[in-house]
């Protein structure tokens, strides 16, 4: 199986053809290790070596010294710690679970298609340093993929950082364990000064003594919309400091991207969006999820990238040598490498985006989205020929895309995705009767209480959006260079047009993670543009560019920034009213009001505009570029506004929505409404 020039193998197959996956599960292995040592170091040996190391043998004492806990009752605290993180290998456990996950696999997907060429290469290459394993997470499932592609593969099981959630699940805590989870705290550092040192020197002793690769989601948590989420850097920071120091000789980091036809959590994404918390993990909750697996997931699409090592990116730009100096456990990142860190991690998360499977769930959502937003039904044949228009444009931007024919396609999309996708009389439309989330008491909701018309509205929408969301890695800069050139009313020139698409990917910098190359991903957009008849010039002028004749994808690129222009400008308009406000009172405010606009206008507007991800997303980006700044008072945060700057911003974001008469938002003393201009 091939797309895009790369050859696809669905691992699944061959076990539907057998009568009984036990003698896969139990065939001898002999896997390839990550970091090959004179001896193997076991999990519990980890531990041992962490509590007899220099650094936290220095910590023994010196927190004995200032609060006279004898050293034998914190080496038995440490030897607690120690057990709550360390991971544990048992392959009789790890068979045995693997079956189970086959079996579960088998039942409610269609295939798993993996670059096995990759892999292969990553095996020939693997014994040298130490391999970290970088996969996007959309889904819990994605750890259970990795691991069983690994036992697929031959590859020694990575040692998985796992949140501290997962442990208290019953039975399945240990059971993760077993399979090589390590549990990590979700914030510990500003609370316990102990367990990170612990935890630091956990993970240099495996980093360095230890034979599995590691794997961890760089993103932190599972992105619920289908974008990544802005890299976290401190296990990141953490990982790489044995090569700062000297101790290994590189460090492999492996991104992987895994994209899915259907997410199996996606119902739960779209209300947690709306502010419904999270379920907690439980054994509980995991049999009560079974319940959906009869139903048909399609595929899973892993795509391995090649190894991004850590000397090739650093080694010219850092002089190792300056940690000589200090012992290494006393080790401290300059400044200077704390941005490359930053960096680093966002090449990481840009290789996974880049690598990613575009699908023809993605394709179909959004067209359909797209006759929506212009208040048009879509038919069959309308579909067919936006589709591959979509495609087409995608295609030339470099996306991955897996799609054939496509009718086949529909038929199998309409069953996947029947909760969400339905044809009536050879029309493409929304399911909209969607199952009703139990009641939430008010107070527990992360953001403004919801009528429950806009939440049963609003839901189907979302969901909609989190398969089109994957798009935008490859849309984002056609989007903007169309929005730019339809919010002027008058001819302008290809020069301003980047002045204002540098200004835009700046502040959509934590909406759309990507590396920072403006000049060149302008210039190579502006050319596909151009030859997709997307933009032309007037005269055949540069100075003289204006939108072109492709009215179908100039719709389609504009109506996919309008959720993001018009939370961003109400987050903008609420930030204004109070010198000092919190992000509870951003959040809750903007919501309301964004509910307000929802419900009171005539045209549609795009429900993913009452998102809690963009309107996080803003407040980090408005932080960012100084239009507010965060101030810590005791316990509690608050932001400050610029109302310089808020205004600059303001006019700005003015050119992209629509201001008409009658609203809720006061904005220099004018009662206005906002909706689409698009």
């Amino acid at each position: 199986m091939e797309f895009c020039n790369t050859k696809y193998v669905d691992i699944l197959e061959n076990r539907r053809k057998e009568w009984s996956n036990l003698s896969f599960m139990y065939r001898e292995i002999s896997p390839v290790l990550s970091y090959r040592h004179h001896s193997i170091t076991s999990p519990e040996k980890h531990k041992e070596n962490v509590l007899n190391s220099s650094k936290i043998q220095e910590l023994i004492k010196k927190v004995y010294q200032e609060s006279n806990v004898s050293e034998i009752k914190l080496e038995k605290d440490i030897g607690f710690i120690l057990d709550e993180i360390g991971f544990e290998k048992e392959l009789t456990v790890v068979r045995w679970l693997g079956w189970t996950l086959l079996k579960l696999y088998l039942k409610g997907l269609q295939g798993i298609l993996v670059n096995e060429c990759l892999v292969f290469n990553l095996r020939s290459i693997m014994g040298n340093c130490p391999v970290i394993f970088v996969p996007s997470h959309r889904s819990y499932v994605d750890f259970t993929v990795m691991s069983y592609l690994c036992f697929h593969y031959d590859i020694e099981l990575p040692a998985i950082a796992a949140g501290i959630d997962f442990k208290g699940m019953a039975i399945f805590g240990k059971l993760l364990r077993q399979v090589g989870a390590f549990y990590m705290r979700r914030s510990f550092r500003d609370t316990d000064f102990l367990y990170w040192q612990i935890f630091q020197q956990y993970i240099e002793d495996i980093m360095t003594k230890g034979h599995q690769p590691i794997e961890f989601f760089i993103e932190g948590t599972r992105s619920r919309t289908g974008k990544s989420l802005y890299p976290k850097l401190g296990l990141l920071s953490m990982l790489l400091k044995p090569y700062f120091t000297s101790e290994v000789p590189d460090i492999l980091f492996v991104p992987v991207n895994l994209s899915y036809d259907r997410v199996l959590e996606e119902r739960l994404f779209a209300f947690e969006l709306l502010g419904v918390p999270k379920p907690k993990e439980s054994t509980k909750g995991f049999f009560r999820s079974l319940r959906y697996l009869h139903q048909d997931y399609g595929n899973v699409y892993v795509t391995f990238c090649s190894p991004i090592s850590a000397a090739d990116y650093f080694s010219s730009k850092i002089d190792r040598s300056v940690h000589n100096l200090q012992p290494k456990h006393a080790m401290e990142f300059t400044n200077k490498e704390k941005n490359l860190i930053s960096q680093f991690a966002v090449e990481i998360v840009d290789n996974q985006q880049r690598n990613s499977t575009i699908t023809f769930s993605n394709l179909i959502a959004a067209v359909l989205l797209n006759g929506y937003s212009n208040n048009k039904t879509v038919t069959l044949n309308e579909a067919e020929k936006d589709v591959l228009s979509l495609k087409s444009m995608l295609n030339a931007l470099g996306a991955n895309i897996f799609s054939s024919k496509f009718d086949e396609d529909l038929k199998n999309v309409l069953e996947i995705h029947k909760n969400l996708f339905c044809l009536h009389e050879r029309t493409l439309q929304l399911v909209k009767n969607h199952e009703k989330l139990t009641y939430t008491a008010a107070e527990r909701l992360k953001g403004h209480n919801f009528l429950e018309t806009t939440m049963n509205y609003s839901v189907p929408f979302i969901l909609l959006q989190e398969y089109v969301n994957p798009l935008m890695y490859f849309c984002i800069n056609p989007s903007l260079i169309v929005c730019i050139l339809k919010s002027k009313h008058f001819i302008i020139s290809k020069a301003d047009v980047f002045g204002e698409f540098t200004f835009l990917r700046s502040l959509f910098s934590y909406e759309f993670v990507g590396i920072k190359r403006e000049q060149l991903d302008f210039e190579n957009c502006w050319c596909k543009l151009k030859e997709f008849e997307v933009i032309s010039y007037n005269n055949n002028v540069d100075t003289n560019s204006v939108v072109g004749k492709n009215t179908m994808l100039i719709s389609l690129f504009d109506k996919l920034m309008e959720p993001f222009f018009v939370t961003y400008y109400i987050v903008a308009s609420v930030v204004q009213k109070e010198d000092e406000i919190s992000e509870k009172s951003i959040t809750e405010e903007s919501q309301a009001l964004l509910e307000e606009l929802l419900n009171e206008d005539k045209t549609f507007i795009n429900p993913y505009i009452l998102s809690l991800n963009s309107i996080s997303n803003c407040i980090f980006s408005l932080s960012s570029i100084g239009v507010i700044t965060r101030i810590k008072i005791k316990s509690s945060v608050i932001y400050r506004v610029n109302y310089q700057k808020l205004a600059e911003l303001l006019s700005r974001l003015r050119n992209y929505v629509q201001l008409i008469s009658s609203t809720s938002i006061k904005e220099e003393s004018n009662e206005l409404k906002l909706t689409s201009k698009f």
